[in-house]
């Protein structure tokens, strides 16, 4: 009779909830949730691709390369003679200037680095190099997301192919 007893006491144990456990788990979640966002805060801070927001995107950017959808690109500097063309954001407005001709319009920012370019104004001077203003006008319409490389390099995409990248 003793070993029975003594075995139901085993069985009822096992299906009696451990408290420890019971407090344990929970415990563990929020740490493990607590690390991630740390994790994710730091990965912006040391400079990893983290998207735009803020007075940082405001002002001058360098064009560095424009790819379009196709694989097409320009690279301004390195065309002859080399072209300096910058784009300038402002206000909810941007310029783009290349020595010759300018392209001008509005654009919206939304959550997460998205990025909408709304069409403008663009002068149409006959320049005898006109790749950089009219690869902007091919891949400007398609942006929709800013990411910032490195604090001092930050690039326009499109979700695929197309690119804009600039530099300070």
């Amino acid at each position: 009779m003793l070993r029975i007893a003594i075995n139901n006491n085993n069985t009822q144990n096992k299906h009696k909830p451990n408290m420890k456990a019971k407090f344990l788990a929970p415990a563990i979640v929020a740490a493990l949730a607590g690390m991630l966002a740390l994790a994710s805060c730091s990965n912006k801070a040391n400079g990893a691709a983290s998207a735009f927001g803020g007075p940082e995107f405001q002002g001058t950017w360098v064009i560095k390369n424009i790819v379009a959808e196709d694989g097409q690109s320009v690279n301004p500097a390195g065309e002859n003679p080399p072209i300096e063309a910058t784009i300038t954001f402002e206000n909810g407005a941007y310029r783009i200037a290349t020595g010759c001709n300018a392209v001008q319009g509005s654009y919206t920012l939304g959550k997460n680095g998205a990025l909408t370019m709304h069409d403008g104004l663009s002068t149409k001077m006959a320049c005898p190099n006109m790749k950089v203003e009219d690869m902007a006008c091919r891949v400007l319409p398609l942006i929709k997301w800013a990411q910032y490389e490195n604090p001092r390099a930050l690039r326009l995409t499109t979700g695929t192919k197309a690119y804009i990248a600039l530099t300070r």
